[in-house]
């Protein structure tokens, strides 16, 4: 398992390949009740077959340059919608801008009401589709021209 902190303090670094995808994380910061923690968390990055797709994870600030820069070209993004646990849809839309990816997937909304108020928020800037099923195949030319949020199919 890879962690997106290191237990023993620090930086967490991963940059490993599996086959012919590379892993890699790049170190966010984490908020708690006491505060702001730096590299308490981590966007992990995957890249295969001329994708490469990032797991925004628990972010909880908009990214610096440097973080940008570390990511790279998005093309996939699965982003946390809960608006509370993690971010701020609005801080959310504002991390989306920079990262600029093709498409949204998005996760963590089992909190009541977390999807509808997304959606309401989420439709002035990006088409919404759904996908009939919990798994999807892409590819680059599969991937839409402007950014969408697509909704994979869950329990």
């Amino acid at each position: 398992m890879l962690g997106g902190w290191d237990p023993k303090g620090g930086v967490a670094r991963h940059n490993l390949f599996i086959e012919d995808m590379r892993v890699r994380n790049v170190p966010t910061n984490l908020s708690d009740i006491t505060g702001r923690m730096a590299n308490g968390n981590s966007m992990f990055v995957f890249e295969s077959a001329d994708l490469c797709v990032v797991h925004i994870s628990h972010l909880h600030h908009v990214l610096s340059k440097q973080q940008l820069g570390e990511l790279g070209r998005i093309d996939i993004a699965f982003a946390p919608i809960d608006g509370f646990m993690t971010m701020s849809h609005s801080e959310l839309f504002r991390v989306l801008a920079q990262i600029r990816p093709k498409l949204i997937i998005p996760m963590h909304y089992g909190w009541f009401g977390a999807v509808e108020e997304f959606i309401e928020k989420a439709k002035a800037l990006y088409p919404i589709r759904t996908h009939d099923s919990d798994t999807i195949l892409f590819s680059q030319a599969k991937l839409p021209r402007r950014t969408e949020v697509l909704f994979l199919k869950g329990e």
